[in-house]
């Protein structure tokens, strides 16, 4: 479907502080009416709040989509990444005997598999089947 914005609508929009390639985008990309994408105006965030979270290691990108899906400013620029892989470490056991404790690419070195089959080892699955005297299991340690 070719949609067509006049000049005049333009105009609006450059009246609005929208331009013109903010408008295309609404309108093509993002299937907003013509009026709307015009007139609304666009969301300037208060830079303390985005220099707050590049203080905090928190992307500018990442701190708009938190406040868009509904994060206060104040909670989407303090709130630290979670790298959950990085932090948990992994007990694992042969039956009662523990074998290694490490992060989940540590283990996988210590066994020599992959790191998907630690993740398959501590999987709640395999832990409610484990048969406690013999099975291979790794317990996550969240730390």
């Amino acid at each position: 479907m070719n949609i067509y914005i006049t000049p005049e609508q333009y105009d609006i929009a450059a009246k609005n502080g929208i331009p013109r390639e903010r408008v295309n985008g609404r309108v093509r990309k993002e299937k907003w009416p013509i009026e709307r994408a015009i007139t609304e105006p666009i969301r300037n965030y208060d830079s303390k709040w985005v220099r707050q979270a590049e203080e905090n290691g928190i992307p500018a990108g990442l701190f708009y989509k938190r406040v868009s899906l509904g994060w206060s400013k104040e909670r989407a620029s303090t709130q630290k990444i979670r790298r959950k892989r990085d932090k948990v470490e992994y007990a694992l056991y042969k039956g009662d005997e523990l074998l290694f404790v490490g992060t989940a690419i540590e283990c996988a070195a210590f066994l020599d598999v992959r790191v998907s089959t630690i993740h398959k080892y501590a999987s709640e699955e395999r832990l409610s089947r484990i048969d406690q005297g013999k099975s291979m299991y790794a317990v996550a340690i969240e730390g």
